[in-house]
């Protein structure tokens, strides 16, 4: 089954069209120190990567639909990516003291996805979990709202996202534990054009366009026609609820003697990322047993910046160059972008 987000229509949307929500919420982040080394999941075209370099110094963006990089280098330039999926994540236990995920756990199969996270996180780590919804609404009268439930009758959601509450997860089992949970909005002035180009890089209409329930202009006129009267040439403030949590891994001592929160060893591509200053990942071993994957490494490249995108795969991890072609096909999940 393809993913909605296999479109190069919404690659190109997500990275020009879409205002900047990330970096807002990630103000509310406790962090205690800026992170080494974090991981993006599910970064689709790079935004949430982007957002990520005040925390971290550097950050790795994976995303499991290799169409919504098309313009990773405009969007996160001095980040690197990986295409693979969150149930599998192709690197060494306690690679990372930062993991972020973005709306895209809602896409997973979230046992596997947490038991992973739980086992690339350090120690000492934090996992960052958090979303936000479509601004439908303004803090001006209720035109806005109105017009928004008049474009989800004209342009339906697809299916694939699952409704997602931290507080009500099993996170033991995981080896995780919630440490805070805050509920923000994010509040944004917007005049027509920039709502407009919001809305348009949304996965529905999208949807829409590719089922060819409607043509890309006549989806735009729609929109155009209808937000007229509602923004009547003036700035609207579009409210963005969101929320951020803040999970860390249970100290040892709080896991079983089983290990049942600890991941058992399994044929996985390992690699832990050795990157020097812009330098990007590269290079990914074909092969690695269960008994040696946490002593791969990835090599990196001669010349920082001419690559930058590594594909993983069960049985196979190569690269892409910069160009974006495939050196070598590899099969990718669907997950969310």
């Amino acid at each position: 089954m393809a993913s909605v987000y296999d479109s190069e229509r919404l690659a190109a949307a997500y990275a020009r069209d879409r205002p900047p929500i990330h970096e807002r919420i990630l103000r509310a982040a406790r962090l205690s120190r800026q992170a080494d080394l974090a991981l993006d999941i599910g970064c689709g075209a790079g935004l949430s990567t982007a957002a990520l370099a005040p925390l971290a110094k550097r950050a790795i963006g994976l995303e499991p639909v290799s169409t919504m990089l098309t313009h990773r280098r405009t969007v996160a330039r001095d980040a690197s990516f990986v295409i693979g999926r969150a149930e599998c994540l192709p690197f060494a236990a306690e690679s990372f003291d930062l993991v972020a995920a973005a709306g895209s756990m809602n896409y997973t199969d979230l046992p596997a996805a947490l038991a992973e996270i739980g086992r690339v996180l350090t120690r000492d780590g934090t996992f960052l979990l958090y979303d936000f919804s479509t601004g439908r609404r303004s803090v001006s009268g209720d035109e806005l709202a109105d017009w928004f439930d008049s474009f989800e009758r004209r342009f339906p959601w697809p299916p694939g996202w699952t409704p997602l509450d931290v507080r009500e997860l099993r996170l033991a089992g995981h080896g995780l534990r919630l440490i805070d949970y805050t509920d923000l909005e994010v509040r944004l002035p917007m005049n027509l054009d920039a709502y407009l180009r919001y809305m348009l890089s949304e996965v529905n209409v999208d949807d829409a366009i590719a089922s060819g329930a409607c043509g890309a202009e006549e989806a735009r006129d729609w929109c155009v026609e209808t937000l007229k009267p509602v923004f009547a040439d003036r700035e609207l403030t579009v409210v963005i609820p969101g929320y951020i949590a803040t999970l860390a891994r249970l100290p040892s001592h709080c896991r079983d003697g089983r290990g049942a929160c600890l991941v058992e060893s399994v044929d996985r591509v390992g690699i832990q990322g050795q990157l020097g200053g812009r330098q990007d990942l590269v290079e990914l071993s074909d092969r690695a047993g269960a008994g040696d994957r946490d002593d791969r490494r990835l090599r990196p490249t001669e010349q920082p910046g001419e690559h930058d995108l590594t594909r993983c795969g069960a049985k196979f991890a190569g690269h892409l160059s910069e160009h974006g072609e495939p050196l070598q096909a590899a099969r990718v999940g669907v997950g969310g972008g």
